[in-house]
């Protein structure tokens, strides 16, 4: 009760916070390509490019390059640890398109960072390069983490209505389970500990919009990603889509994205095994007055057999109030892949029995904003998970977890999201979602899931030089339990509060400090992982190149 209290008077505080804002001014109307260091390939629809294989949209503004310093956010498997480096986001600095920029740190953990990149543009191509590495060790013994990770990225407009992206990555973690009693068994080897993964990424697509009036639009994309560890596993996953829109008229749009995704997975000294999910939706989008219907027929054929699914959208808009109430029912698919689940629970076993995990969902909920820069959104969803990932201890120490899937969790949902710009030096933004479990099939509790998070921050600028981000992650515990017992424990609450410090003495020098954990909480998002408690890290940022100002 004292976890959603404290909870609520967070979300006073910030309603407070807001009803003082200033009214917003003028936003930028070209788009911008900015450069951030994380740890995989890709490039979003805003054009702004990071380093995880994602689409793209058709870019028809002139290039204007934009030079981010890295941000190591490292939102990593391990991020439950707190030891996430520069949680400040910095000011964007314009540079020449030619340009490199080094960032260097330490903190208290023994954690030495190095970041470095590079951009290279001519006419309408674009080429960038990055590699950074982070490593921390905690005070507990084995407590460790080391991340190194490279990529490179280039795009390309062929023509006004072609444009060409490829990107290329790859991330290598060390670090150690290191999570179990030491007085059950106090003589086991640090290389026994070691874990070792090694991920490749490598995606390239196409936009193309076929005629001048723009009304057919084919975004061609393949992915691919490799993962190995040092156990003797190794996983493959592709993904082929064809996307596609045609405008048959204003109001009225022809959609479809065929698409295949194929897994295979090997154990050590054992066959081999594979999964594909094959999916064909096709719909129209139709536009009348105030409301807009999205509706599509989704074929898919996975291993266990073929289904035939409905997805239906239906919104409708109060333009002069700024306010849309949607509503519908859709489907999602999406491969339990070890790369996958690797990226949330980082101490899983290896196992190739991959069932595809489906998400159904009947929802509600609306969007609203206003001309002072506050954007609000809210949904709730009755949802069906099934063969749901859960996490459970496995072994006689418990510091490994084996997988296990859940055939039916039946749960009510309820998401918002809420940013806030009170004016050019100070913005807000806050993230939730609640789970309320209602039915499941075959295990006592959803072991491993969260059922409450909260992630909100707030970046302020009080004089042009200095920027002050601040950070917090609030989450109630989940379920855990061993396969040796049939107790199951519920985690303690979480609060993780970090603060991040960024002074900027000219157009190339810079300084950061980060404040990570500064509440000391000894939490575990993982049962028997004992977060990293409060550390600090900071050093010096350098930009090679002239800045445009």
């Amino acid at each position: 009760m004292k976890f959603f209290i404290t909870i609520l008077k967070y979300i006073l505080l910030s309603a407070l916070l807001c009803n003082f804002a200033y009214a917003q001014n003028g936003k930028q109307k070209k788009e911008e390509i900015n450069i951030s260091s994380s740890f995989k390939p890709s490039i979003i629809k805003s054009s702004k490019i990071e380093f995880r294989p994602e689409g793209i949209a058709r870019d028809t503004s002139a290039y204007k390059f934009k030079y981010e310093p890295v941000r190591l956010s490292f939102s990593t498997p391990m991020s439950g640890f707190t030891i996430k480096p520069l949680v400040y986001e910095p000011e964007e600095l314009k540079l020449d398109s030619n340009a490199a920029f080094i960032q260097l740190g330490y903190g208290n953990l023994s954690s030495p960072q190095i970041a470095a990149s590079l951009t290279r543009s001519k006419n309408n191509q674009f080429l960038s390069g990055h590699a950074d590495y982070f490593s921390v060790k905690g005070k507990l013994l084995d407590q460790q983490h080391a991340i190194g990770t490279g990529g490179l990225t280039f795009k390309k407009r062929i023509s006004e209505t072609h444009q060409y992206f490829a990107s290329l990555g790859i991330e290598d973690h060390n670090y150690r389970t290191y999570g179990f009693d030491r007085t059950v068994l106090n003589n086991i080897s640090s290389n026994a500990l070691k874990q070792h993964i090694t991920k490749f990424n490598l995606q390239t697509s196409l936009t193309n919009v076929a005629d001048e009036e723009g009304k057919l639009s084919v975004r061609p994309l393949a992915r691919f990603q490799f993962l190995s560890n040092n156990k003797g596993f190794t996983n493959f996953e592709t993904l082929l889509e064809l996307p596609f829109e045609y405008k048959l008229k204003n109001n009225l749009l022809l959609n479809a994205n065929p698409n295949l995704n194929l897994l295979h997975s090997k154990e050590e000294n054992l066959a081999p095994t594979n999964a594909y999910i094959l999916q064909f939706p096709i719909g129209v989008n139709y536009i009348v007055n105030q409301i807009k219907v999205d509706v599509n027929a989704q074929p898919v054929l996975l291993k266990t057999g073929f289904k035939l699914l409905p997805n239906l959208n239906i919104a409708y808009d109060l333009k002069e109030k700024h306010f849309r109430l949607s509503g519908g029912y859709r489907n999602q698919f999406e491969m339990n892949s070890f790369n996958r689940l690797f990226s949330l629970n980082p101490f899983i076993l290896p196992f190739s029995n991959t069932p595809v995990y489906e998400k159904h969902a009947f929802y509600s909920g609306f969007n609203w904003y206003n001309s002072s820069g506050l954007q609000l959104s809210f949904e709730a969803a009755y949802v069906k998970h099934q063969n749901l990932a859960l996490y459970v201890n496995s072994g006689f120490l418990g510091k490994d977890f084996a997988t296990i899937f859940e055939s039916t969790l039946k749960t009510i949902d309820f998401e918002s999201y809420l940013t806030y710009r009170l004016d050019e030096k100070i913005s807000l933004k806050s993230r939730i979602k609640w789970m309320i479990f209602q039915y499941q099939s075959n295990f006592e509790k959803p072991y491993g899931v969260l059922p409450f998070e909260m992630n909100s921050g707030a970046i302020w600028q009080p004089i042009k030089k200095l920027s002050i981000q601040l950070n917090t992650q609030i989450w109630a515990g989940s379920y855990a339990k061993s396969q040796r017992s049939p107790s199951v424990t519920k985690l303690k609450n979480a609060v993780d509060i970090n603060v991040g410090i960024d002074y900027k003495f000219n157009e190339n020098w810079a300084i950061w400090l980060d404040l990570n954990n500064i509440a000391n909480q000894q939490y575990q998002r993982w049962n028997q992982y004992d977060s990293y408690g409060f550390n600090f890290r900071g050093g010096v940022k350098y930009a090679f190149g002239k800045t445009n100002r």
